[in-house]
């Protein structure tokens, strides 16, 4: 999970279920994501990418943007990793304003990565 803007509610949640998150920052390293998941034994995961998390300058088309968010090239990176090392069981895309095509050819990309798309 990338968190760059929980609430207080949201983050004693993830907080005390032991949800792990991924910085931003982070995301540079998607193999090391991959190994940290299945460290926890974990073989199969579900993708769900909130787009307003993304940089805005990367993919503004959403009503909530998050200034500082990972890059579409990053958020790619890491689902490519995540879909070669585990098995993707499904994935979901929410908060999705449509603005131009631009943004629409940034979802072809996302869907790509997601490893369920041949």
């Amino acid at each position: 999970a990338a968190t760059p803007d929980l609430d207080p509610p949201e983050m004693a949640f993830t907080t005390g279920e032991g949800i792990a998150a991924t910085p931003p920052n982070q995301f540079g390293e998607p193999e090391a994501l991959v190994e940290r998941i299945k460290g926890r034994g974990f073989t199969h995961v579900y993708l769900h990418l909130d787009l307003d998390a993304l940089n805005p300058s990367d993919f503004p088309d959403t009503l909530m943007r998050t200034p500082g968010g990972p890059g579409l090239q990053d958020v790619c990176a890491m689902m490519q990793a995540l879909s070669r090392g585990l098995d993707v069981v499904g994935f979901s895309i929410v908060e999705y304003v449509h603005g131009d095509e631009r943004a629409l050819d940034a979802l072809r990309r996302l869907i790509a990565s997601s490893g369920l798309c041949p």
